[in-house]
């Protein structure tokens, strides 16, 4: 499979359109990288390296051999760098939707979002709880109004995502599968965006300066900008955040989708919260604050400034510092961001995380990291 290199730093950045994946490899093995595709013998690798570090030959062959084996087992091969721009653009199959026969619709909605209108329906057995909460902050219309049809139905294992009868995705995993239905949204809803990421994250902005808060699940980002919310913050984005071409966010302000662990530190914020339903999302209690009306329906992107990664401990120390590029990369990773398969948008989001500020923030008080953020929002540096 073809591989598209790229730099942060002294660490070179792996890009594999096939799957979308990511690697990230550090000074040395970035050298050894960059050999082996200079056709240098491994032995002219392992001289050169036993006298640079004054190690044994023994114990640096060990080595390299140990870094060979992990590539390979993951599937890279420093040959294939970048053989794929000498090659035709690979045209997406189409592959129609087809429904099962005598399919049923358990759950139909038809709403605004960005620049268009949408019907979904879901012909799950399982999916309906996810969607009609998430949902519930967007703008209804009517069904003959709608432009575009987002269809989910299981087929055995797997669920299978289409648009406009055109099969877009098929996945075992729940969550993707909800994920999957947002990213068609705002595929749709934005049509002449060209999307560099969708990252797991919450976002907003304060007095025009915008925020991304990334992270795994569970990290805290979602209870982070609900608060915000309440505190003179526009919400942008909750769960899902896309990032065009431009480095600008797609707005996507659904319902704020709360873990158990965050009901008590946001009543404060959200006294009626107490009294919300309670759904199971992927195996996990939760319940959906919507947000302000006035903040929802944009139809516009907005600009960056800063990429913040929060994580919440009831116990831990509480600070905010900035991080290298390459420690926000790999922090995207974990959090599962997807990634645009043409390496063109995905050299533009390399060049995004190497110049944007990043930070950690480690919190136990909402309030804390409420006024730390707004001085960094008031930085002048912004």
């Amino acid at each position: 499979m073809h591989i598209h290199t790229f730099a942060i730093d002294q660490h070179l950045i792996l890009f594999r359109p096939a799957d979308q994946r990511l690697f990230i490899l550090n000074p040395t093995a970035s050298w050894i990288w960059q050999a082996l595709g200079g056709d240098v013998s491994v032995s002219e690798i392992i001289q050169s390296l036993a006298a640079h570090y004054t190690i044994s030959t023994e114990d640096i062959e060990a080595d390299i051999n140990a870094t060979l084996q992990t590539w390979l087992s993951q599937g890279l091969n420093p040959s294939s760098v970048n053989e794929a721009e000498e090659q035709l653009p690979v045209q997406p199959v189409t592959v129609k939707m087809e429904l099962p026969a005598n399919s049923t619709s358990n759950f139909q909605t038809h709403f605004q979002y960005g620049r268009s209108n949408f019907t979904l329906d879901d012909y799950t057995p399982d999916l309906k709880p996810n969607f009609r909460p998430l949902l519930a902050s967007l703008g209804t219309v009517e069904q003959k109004n709608t432009v575009n049809r987002i269809a989910v139905y299981k087929d055995r294992d797997n669920y299978v995502i289409g648009c406009n009868e055109i099969e877009l995705e098929r996945t075992p995993l729940e969550a993707v599968a909800v994920g999957r239905v947002v990213q068609t949204m705002v595929e749709y809803g934005y049509p002449d965006a060209a999307w560099m990421a969708f990252i797991h994250a919450s976002a907003g902005g304060l007095d025009g300066h915008g925020f991304i808060f990334s992270g795994i699940s569970g990290s805290g980002k979602s209870t982070l900008m609900a608060a915000l919310a309440q505190s003179g913050w526009t919400y942008w984005c909750d769960d899902i955040v896309p990032l065009d071409s431009e480095e600008r966010a797609g707005a996507v302000p659904l319902g704020h989708c709360l873990k158990s662990g965050s009901w008590d530190p946001l009543v404060p914020y959200y006294p009626e919260l107490a009294d919300q339903s309670v759904f199971h999302r992927f195996g996990r209690e939760v319940r959906y604050q919507l947000p302000d009306s006035d903040k929802t329906g944009f139809t516009e992107t907005m600009p960056v400034h800063r990429l913040v990664f929060p994580v919440y401990s009831p116990d831990g120390d509480q600070s905010l510092d900035p991080i290298p590029p390459i420690e926000g990369l790999q922090r995207l990773i974990d959090a599962q961001t997807w990634i645009s398969p043409d390496p063109v948008l995905a050299g533009k989001l390399i060049s995004w995380i190497s110049t944007i500020p990043a930070y950690s923030l480690n919190f136990h008080s909402l309030d804390w990291a409420i006024d730390q953020l707004r001085e960094l929002a008031q930085d002048e540096q912004l």
